[in-house]
């Protein structure tokens, strides 16, 4: 899930590159919210890279506010994000 992700890499060193496409999707959607600041491959390019520059302030705060994205093993607050953003909790993709 997009905020799952933005989680995973808010303390990683940066730049992030995946090339991982679930990972690119969830990018794609924290890209849209401001979350991130990211380099994303066009659907044309044969080579699909997308690299993280930066953890917004936003995205931080989002972080910060609501926590993690689970409580105790159950669905938490970013999965109800995740699916009032129409991001399919199997697939990964946008739907």
């Amino acid at each position: 899930m997009p905020m799952n992700l933005l989680d995973q890499i808010a303390d990683r060193p940066m730049p992030y590159v995946t090339s991982d496409e679930r990972e690119i999707e969830h990018l794609r959607v924290l890209h849209k919210a401001g979350h991130v600041l990211c380099q994303l491959p066009s659907e044309q390019m044969h080579r699909h890279e997308a690299v993280v520059h930066q953890v917004t302030a936003l995205g931080r705060r989002v972080l910060r506010h609501f926590g993690p994205s689970t409580t105790y093993g159950q669905p938490g607050f970013w999965h109800c994000v995740d699916v009032a953003l129409g991001v399919a909790p199997d697939s990964g993709s946008v739907a």
